[in-house]
């Protein structure tokens, strides 16, 4: 497997762990990897007590190389995110619903074994 067969791998596991553990919650995962054409794609929105959210998912196997996991949601990637997200509350309905925007940080082992697992508000969206 190449290194970018292996990035998207891990981040099919970090994805599936994440869905998993937000069940467990009490969530109910409403879709996965929706996706705008030239605009972004949302990793997993999920709802939970009539609330929307929309989870960002990034898996490192080493996660203090380029800043942390934290610091691997830019700027960038939040206007993305605010951009999709508003289509996808659009096409479904749902923009009268309360909105989160969450970071679930998962970190892995080069064998993509999950050794932590975090969920985050974004605050800054």
């Amino acid at each position: 497997m190449n290194g970018k067969e292996m990035t998207a791998e891990r981040g099919r596991l970090a994805e599936a762990a994440v869905a998993g553990f937000l069940t467990q919650q009490g969530y109910q995962i409403c879709d996965q990897n929706y996706q705008v054409h030239r605009l972004g794609e949302l990793d997993l929105i999920a709802q939970r007590d009539g609330h929307v959210y929309i989870i960002e998912v990034k898996a490192r196997s080493r996660s203090e190389e380029y800043g942390g996991l934290p610091q691997a949601i830019t700027c960038h990637k939040l206007e993305k995110m605010r951009r999709t997200a508003w289509c996808y509350l659009k096409e479904k309905g749902l923009m009268n619903r309360d909105v989160s925007f969450l970071a679930a940080l998962v970190q892995m082992d080069s064998n993509g074994k999950i050794s932590e697992l975090s969920i985050l508000p974004i605050e800054w969206l």
